[in-house]
């Protein structure tokens, strides 16, 4: 794109944008009475951001990818109940905070921005210090669903809100390092669904002071160790879906340590072994035992035909309440069934990976 003043022979190292005006739909509600009403606003872009006008802005959705100094014009709308945005740009730190102080009447957030490109944690040795305490707490009380993507978090922030009504929370990317999440569970009491995506560093030091809401908990972070895993999983007695997918792989010995965590509710578990990790008889045993309304096991690993034969030996005879049916695999739910325990007994439903076998 060359500029009128550009002749034939000389390029254009970068494009010339004309300032322009983009339609995009903001729907807001004014209420007169009784009356309610949905309207298109002008969004103009220039060169020095993009700028909006509407203090009684309501609901705003764009996934178009906006510059982050839009963060300045979505702080001027207090009323915001819902927030979907994306960003080309990385955020500031304190963006995210700012945003939740800015708009106390938020019930669902979600923020997806890319991480900043050198953004380093401090490795985390011996004793960690506890975080300081925020002067001021700001109760989030309208606060339900709030997903972080790429976006700046750590222990400060958890201790600057109260999520009262909070019921799903995801994390993501490296810009996320909560050392002392024991604590950020205390704060969201009605928490029930967490996600601690790929690069995100969450962390515990101990169990949570009271038995958390968690229902679906899904691990996908390298960063999480099996100690965080465990002190997780006790705190959440409610337990019906864990999901851990292959960024977090799983260990034999702590594969064997999961269902010890008094999950006794769990009815799905997805799990994704380290590489050539062998799974015994007496793993999956442990599962069938403990977890009583487990209904579905998946695991992905190396289930061999020999533990298939071991399992059928140890629980010929023995009838199950609640049907469990063992896959071999993670991608879907469709896996071919392994083996099926129920009031009939225990029996193979297709063989495992040859191979493997």
């Amino acid at each position: 794109i060359r500029d009128s003043s550009v002749t034939g022979v000389q390029t254009c190292a970068l494009p010339i944008y004309q300032l322009t005006t983009k339609r995009r739909m903001l729907r807001f509600s004014t209420r007169s009475g009784s009356s309610c009403r949905s309207c298109w606003f002008q969004v103009s872009h220039s060169a020095h951001g993009s700028e909006v006008k509407c203090a009684q802005m309501e609901e705003f959705k764009c996934t178009d990818g906006l510059a982050a100094s839009f963060v300045e014009a979505l702080l001027a709308w207090p009323n915001l109940r819902q927030l979907d945005v994306t960003f080309n740009e990385p955020l500031r730190k304190d963006d995210t905070a700012r945003l939740l102080r800015h708009c106390p009447l938020l019930r669902h957030c979600r923020i997806i921005a890319p991480s900043p490109p050198a953004l380093f944690h401090e490795p985390v040795l011996g004793n960690r210090k506890p975080p300081p305490s925020a002067p001021n707490v700001s109760e989030l009380k309208h606060l339900e669903r709030l997903q972080l993507i790429g976006c700046a978090v750590d222990d400060a922030l958890f201790a600057a809100f109260g999520f009262p009504r909070l019921e799903e929370l995801e994390m993501t990317t490296t810009g996320v390092q909560v050392l002392w999440f024991e604590n950020a569970l205390a704060r969201m009491p009605e928490c029930r669904r967490l996600t601690i995506g790929a690069g995100a560093d969450v962390r515990l030091v101990n169990s949570a002071q009271r038995p958390t809401k968690l229902r679906v908990l899904s691990i996908h972070s390298f960063s999480c160790n099996a100690r965080d895993w465990w002190f997780l999983l006790r705190s959440a007695p409610s337990l019906v879906e864990l999901n851990i997918s292959k960024q977090a792989a799983v260990g034999f010995a702590e594969l064997r340590m999961i269902p010890a965590q008094n999950l006794r509710k769990l009815e799905r578990a997805q799990l994704c072994a380290e590489p050539d990790t062998q799974i015994g008889a007496e793993v999956i045993t442990a599962f069938i035992e403990l977890c009583p309304e487990l209904q579905i096991l998946s695991i992905d690993a190396r289930i061999t035909a020999a533990t298939i034969d071991e399992l059928v030996a140890t629980h010929r005879g023995r009838k199950r309440a609640v049907p469990l049916e063992l896959r071999d695999g993670i991608v879907t739910w469709t896996q071919p069934q392994l083996m099926i325990f129920d009031a009939s007994g225990c029996r193979k439903t297709a063989a495992p990976n040859p191979v493997e076998a």
